[in-house]
């Protein structure tokens, strides 16, 4: 992992740290992909094995597939690409359940307004502001 990456990886760390009030660490693993979120023990009690990575990753990809409906419409998939300034393939890849990046994901939080822990997990409330986003 590059010095950039890492950087990036412990902005992420402190990010869904701070807007969620869960302890979530950044590393390697060694059971899943070579950087990944990895819970804080307080945050989650469950630890991830390496054949729950493909069903997170699916999870993950449902959850913001949904969110991206509710916001944007059934057909907003080329909206929401736009405000993340992607190509909607790229975005029509990640709701498919391809990995998706620290700085997209976070952008994606920043513009619809998605709990973080919500996203990981599918537990409590959608949004941070408890309302739908704009």
């Amino acid at each position: 992992m590059s010095d950039r990456d890492g950087q990036g990886l412990r902005s992420l760390s402190l990010f869904l740290s701070y807007r969620t009030g869960l302890s979530v660490r950044i590393g390697e693993t060694g059971t899943g992909p070579s950087t990944c979120l990895r819970p804080g023990s307080d945050a989650m009690e469950k630890s991830f094995q390496h054949s729950d990575w493909q069903a997170i990753k699916n999870d993950l990809a449902r959850r913001i597939r949904e969110i991206r409906e509710e916001l944007y419409g059934e057909h907003g998939g080329p909206l929401l690409a736009e405000a993340l300034n992607l190509p909607f393939r790229t975005w029509h890849n990640y709701e498919g359940g391809c990995t998706i990046p620290a700085q997209t994901i976070l952008s994606f939080i920043e513009i619809t307004d998605a709990h973080p822990h919500w996203l990981l997990t599918g537990e409590g409330g959608k949004y941070l502001s408890g309302s739908l986003a704009p």
